[in-house]
């Protein structure tokens, strides 16, 4: 009997035991599945985030590159941490350095562009694969560039990768003179006033001169190159037109370019006007007209005055020229004046 009285209080005790044990985990289980549904817990759409950091990181990629065409070193080099492992070949550097590199490289070069294809981007974590075009007077090329970003999306590495297209010297001139000529529209038309108008961010350099054959140009205010625009012959084949203004006198001329290898195929005076300096003394000479161009003709109306100083006596004259434009890219002057 004592036995049996012994075990039933043994019972008793150890049921006393378990109950807080499991009111107390059941409170926990409780409690835990609150916090992963309320407020204080909530729940982080992965997806969304990476999405969100590599748009800020396309924005310091795009940022970084603009500064660089507009010629602001030190702004492009906000882009970057404060201790950087590498920028292109140079390693463990700062944005300061970076500014300096930059501005030495870039500073005295013509045309630069940096153009990254940002739709395109690859990223993974805190590194972004891109494809950037980079181009300067005489130099076209297109590369893979690697970069790396820290926690507050700076640049700590920016490493150019294969080099994916390579344009000739030739070619990359010819390209980056077209880019800052305004492409015309047919039919296109102009007359003396839109080249009295010319400015001098339109002139041609001496290096671009060299493109048309002009290998001994001096540029002075009274003797100076300019474009006018440019227009597609057919397919692969383009046609700039620009002038040689030499004081008040303007040869207007069309050459034609290969946009495949950048090789210059023909060119030709297709307008001239302006007054005469020569014998002015004698008599005061001057030509005007209009000019046309169209896909395959081109037609020059022209007016010529001449007034005799001695007997103020004058005489005008006035006529067409015309030229044919051939797929091939030759210039063709029908010489017959109408």
């Amino acid at each position: 009997m004592k036995k049996i009285l012994y075990l039933v209080i043994l019972w008793m005790l150890t049921a006393c035991e378990q109950t807080p044990k499991n009111s107390q985990n059941n409170h926990t289980a409780s409690t835990k599945k609150v916090n992963q549904s309320g407020k204080a817990s909530p729940h982080i759409n992965s997806k969304k985030l990476k999405s969100l950091t590599s748009k800020k990181a396309v924005d310091v990629i795009k940022n970084y590159f603009d500064h660089l065409n507009q010629g602001n070193y030190e702004a492009a080099s906000q882009s970057f941490a404060a201790k950087v492992d590498q920028w292109i070949t140079v390693k463990n550097t700062s944005p300061k350095i970076i500014s300096n590199e930059a501005r030495r490289f870039l500073g005295a070069k013509k045309g630069v562009k940096y153009t990254p294809d940002v739709n395109k981007m690859v990223w993974k974590e805190n590194t972004a694969q891109i494809v950037v075009r980079q181009q300067w007077a005489g130099y076209d090329t297109t590369l893979e560039v690697w970069l790396e970003f820290d926690k507050d999306l700076k640049i700590k590495s920016y490493k150019e990768g294969r080099i994916i297209k390579r344009r000739s010297p030739k070619l990359a001139q010819l390209e980056a003179l077209i880019q800052k000529i305004k492409k015309v529209s047919f039919p296109f038309e102009m007359n003396g006033a839109y080249l009295w108008a010319a400015d001098s961010t339109k002139s041609l350099s001496v290096a671009e001169m060299k493109m048309f054959g002009v290998d001994d140009y001096i540029e002075t205010p009274e003797n100076q190159f300019f474009h006018i625009g440019y227009f597609t012959v057919f397919n692969n084949i383009v046609g700039i037109v620009y002038c040689y203004r030499y004081r008040e006198l303007h040869y207007v001329r069309l050459a034609t370019f290969n946009r495949l290898s950048g090789k210059l195929i023909d060119m030709n005076d297709i307008g001239f006007w302006g007054h005469d300096h020569v014998g002015r003394a004698y008599a005061d000479r001057s030509q005007h007209g209009t000019l046309f161009i169209d896909e395959e003709l081109i037609v020059n109306k022209w007016e010529f005055v001449e007034t005799i100083k001695e007997t103020n006596k004058t005489t005008k004259s006035s006529g067409e020229e015309r030229f044919e434009i051939m797929r091939n890219g030759a210039i063709k002057d029908l010489k017959k004046k109408y």
